[in-house]
């Protein structure tokens, strides 16, 4: 593996961990009333990092390929569909 493939999946393995923790913060503390005013930079934050992270896919040349459980695509960038 070349170092600049190895830096692309750690910056996708960054982008993508930092929308799940996000995510789950966001989840976690939805219904807390104190936290009425930070949901919405929360919500901003999830939506800045998603769009990160599909910028980041689709500018890799390499075939980048998404399953669910039942084996279904989830994703698959331009590269992935030549």
């Amino acid at each position: 593996m070349d170092w600049a493939r190895a830096k692309t999946i750690l910056i996708i393995c960054f982008l993508a961990g930092n929308v799940i923790l996000s995510y789950q913060l966001w989840t976690e503390h939805r219904h807390s009333a104190a936290l009425d005013d930070v949901l919405p930079r929360i919500e901003r934050q999830v939506d800045g990092l998603a769009e990160q992270l599909e910028a980041t896919l689709q500018r890799i040349s390499e075939g980048v390929i998404s399953y669910d459980a039942q084996w279904r695509f989830t994703y698959l960038n331009p590269a992935g569909e030549r």
